[in-house]
């Protein structure tokens, strides 16, 4: 809006000079020879010059004043349900200790037991990857009193140590039960992040959600074309906004213990997916 406020001055301005050049009665030059043709003078510029000087401008100045509102915008949406094939575990251990170097041993001894438990599943080394490893220090604040000034002093209480892996489960039979030899593996020190069901290629489902999004963009457009009494034009532009594929089932790190000591089996349903991709396209009005 600044650059188009900024442009109309500017051409008022012009128009403004000329006229001023033109209408100015005090003057004592003698008029150029062959200025005027019967169509008046502007300057140096006759008024059919100016006229198609200004007729030139407007319909751009129309063109980037509308270009926002010009057309007919829709966004086209489509979904495909799908069936899993692949299951993405992301757990690990915490475990917290007075000296960092017992907090990082008991934390590596309860990974290493949960990484045997995956392979142990069928899971191979490269479905499992560590995607999180931290060690800070953990602090409280005490009271002290100290020559007559009482204040909070922070100390140090131990050390943390978080060590998370993400493990690939394309057997979505033994995700349950994968989870509870996990936990039991673990102990008290094991984690359960999240739980999300994917599948390994969707780029076959994606075409299908893409064409079917486009499809739907087609006849939104017609139908606010016909509702407004207009004709759908040319496809001006079209964009994809994107397509997804939730997740089903988390887990926090509080239910990782209570799986540990149940000894009910750990029931986990992969469901259906819903992918979804949308499109933005602009669409001419008419034959404009």
């Amino acid at each position: 809006m600044k650059g188009m406020t900024g442009l109309l001055v500017g051409i008022a301005l012009i128009v403004t000079l000329l006229l001023g050049t033109g209408c100015d009665t005090g003057t004592t030059e003698t008029p150029q020879v062959g200025a005027n043709t019967g169509t008046g003078t502007l300057g140096n510029l006759t008024s059919a010059e100016l006229a198609a000087l200004v007729g030139s401008i407007a319909p751009a100045l129309g063109q980037v004043n509308g270009y926002q509102q010009a057309g007919i915008w829709v966004t086209g949406l489509g979904k495909v349900t799908l069936n899993p094939d692949l299951a993405l575990l992301s757990l690990g251990v915490e475990v917290r200790a007075k000296t960092v170097e017992v907090a990082r041993s008991q934390a590596a001894t309860a990974m290493t037991g949960i990484i045997e438990a995956l392979k142990a599943s069928g899971i191979e080394d490269k479905d499992i990857q560590t995607s999180y490893f931290n060690i800070s220090p953990e602090y409280t604040y005490q009271e002290v009193y100290e020559e007559s000034i009482r204040y909070n002093k922070q100390v140090l209480t131990g050390y943390r140590v978080s060590n998370t892996v993400t493990a690939k489960i394309r057997d979505l039979g033994i995700v349950g039960a994968t989870i509870d030899e996990v936990a039991q593996a673990g102990g008290d020190a094991t984690r359960i992040q999240s739980v999300r069901f994917s599948v390994e290629d969707s780029s076959a489902v994606q075409v299908q959600a893409r064409e079917m999004a486009v499809l739907d963009a087609l006849a939104k457009a017609k139908q606010f074309a016909t509702l407004t009494g207009e004709t759908r034009g040319n496809l001006l532009f079209i964009s994809e906004s994107g397509g997804s594929t939730p997740s089903v089932r988390s887990f926090d790190g509080m239910e990782a213990s209570r799986l540990a000591d149940s000894a009910v089996s750990t029931p986990v349903s992969a469901g259906e997916l819903e992918l979804q991709v949308s499109v933005q396209a602009v669409f001419a009005i008419g034959n404009q």
